[in-house]
């Protein structure tokens, strides 16, 4: 039996929320448990079910998206979460991405878009909307923002190699057969690394790992 991902949706506008309910409910691996109009409504929600993958506007009424993403990331730090935004600038991805949340994803995508950053989070890699690209990465790690802030960190060449697989955007299974590790190792080394550099995802790892000079974009 196919797993299915959980899902959850935060956004205040109807019918941006209706036509997102109604493309998700129809996928065959997606189980949608639950939404909200707002990051307060969120939190409630969360008391009672907690899904795999929480996908939420920015912009919300009484508690936005990036107050929500801080909540959710401190008490709730194995749920994924999948920003959605009409705002394409440098600043809101790094506001995002240092608040907490694996993807960033403006409200433009299409449904294989939409499908494909659901199950790219869901899988703890980082998803950025295809039309940021890794020029804004770029701009980003160039910028002030800095998950890591220990100046002394030492990374060994297993964890610097897993970086790099990372920026890559390869899975645990895929990192796994490069470096010929088991998945388990992999995994166990994901979370010791994020918890090493201070990053709160997979695309905290990134910006630290174009910071630092462990991968460069060509």
């Amino acid at each position: 039996m196919e797993e299915k991902i959980s899902v959850v949706i935060a956004d205040d506008h109807p019918a941006y929320l209706e036509g997102l309910k109604m493309m998700l409910r129809r996928e065959k691996n997606i189980h949608l448990i639950g939404e909200a109009e707002d990051g307060l409504q969120l939190l409630g929600l969360l008391t009672q079910v907690q899904p795999d993958v929480i996908v939420l506007d920015i912009h919300m009424p009484n508690m936005g998206g990036i107050e929500a993403i801080k909540h959710v990331a401190r008490l709730y730090p194995y749920i994924r979460m999948l920003a959605l935004t009409m705002d394409n600038y440098d600043y809101m991805v790094v506001d995002v991405l240092e608040a907490g949340a694996m993807g960033y994803l403006l409200k433009n995508a299409g449904k294989d878009e939409i499908l494909e950053a659901i199950e790219t989070v869901y899988h703890h890699q980082p998803y950025y909307s295809r039309t940021i690209s890794f020029d804004t990465i770029r701009r980003i790690s160039a910028s002030g923002f800095n998950p890591h802030k220990n100046t002394k960190l030492v990374l060994s060449e297993t964890e610097k190699q897993i970086i790099h697989c990372i920026c890559k955007e390869l899975t645990s299974k895929e990192i796994a057969a490069e470096l010929h590790l088991s998945i388990h190792t992999v995994d166990s080394y994901r979370k010791d690394i994020s918890r090493k550099i201070g990053a709160k995802s997979m695309a905290g790892v990134v910006i630290f790992a174009i910071k630092k000079g462990i991968y460069k974009i060509v």
